[in-house]
């Protein structure tokens, strides 16, 4: 069985380029690191996309949840819940001006 290199056609071909077209080589060095680094800018490219439409997600369902406390926060807060909670469920009354007290230094 015979080798590709000891065919006469491969032999003419990578000795010519080698002597005499060296530009030729190079040039076609600098085509397919070209190409290479074209795939992988493209690839992290890609990568990077999909990274940020993961975060943009993830921010629009922290702005979501910040609207729903923000809700939530000023229902609790309101102040006839409050007193309505406090009167019922605690028993508590208003203070009377009879029973208030003044600290007086």
């Amino acid at each position: 069985m015979r080798k590709w290199f000891s065919f006469g056609l491969f032999n003419a071909i990578f000795s010519d380029l080698g002597k005499s077209n060296k530009s030729v080589l190079f040039l076609t060095l600098l085509l397919f690191i070209t190409g290479l680094a074209t795939v992988w800018i493209t690839h992290g490219t890609r990568l990077m996309i999909m990274e940020k439409g993961k975060l943009t997600f993830q921010n629009q369902s922290l702005a979501h949840e910040a609207v729903n406390l923000t809700l939530e926060e000023t229902t609790l807060s309101d102040k006839s819940r409050v007193e309505d909670i406090a009167q019922n469920y605690l028993h508590m009354q208003p203070v009377k001006h009879t029973q208030e007290v003044l600290l007086m230094e």
